[in-house]
């Protein structure tokens, strides 16, 4: 705001308030971006899952995720680390249900290096609906 007065409805008042305005628009956007940050929305948790993890103990942690961060990535590489995978999911589901939450499943590739070597893996992001 500048020193002299200035007339109210005049240009120069507007235009100040506008920029005011905008002050607080961009203040709570970097509010609400830091809010998700923090909330793990912008970066997602990874499980990951071998052949021999026990399906209960991974769904346990899937479900406390889920109530922390509301979405969490779980990694396999092997048809049995998929299989261990997906049986903790459903498990999962059936833990976070009496409450209310819905839990959703979507699957994708991703390429990750085990002992330097490139591997493809199936990435299962979930999410409450």
């Amino acid at each position: 705001m500048s020193r002299f007065y200035k007339k109210p409805g005049s240009v120069a008042v507007i235009s100040a308030n506008i920029q005011q305005s905008n002050v607080f628009l961009l203040q709570g956007l970097i509010i609400w971006c830091c809010y998700k940050f923090l909330k793990g929305n912008f970066l997602m948790e990874v499980l990951k899952v071998s052949s021999r993890s026990v399906p209960n103990s991974v769904a346990g942690a899937i479900a406390s995720v889920i109530r922390e961060n509301g979405s969490v990535e779980v990694q396999a590489v092997g048809a049995g680390a998929a299989n261990q995978a997906i049986k903790a999911i459903a498990i999962a589901r059936g833990y976070l249900a009496p409450v209310g939450t819905d839990l959703i499943c979507i699957p994708a590739f991703a390429n990750v290096v085990i002992d330097g070597e490139d591997r493809t893996a199936i990435k299962l992001i979930c999410e409450t609906r």
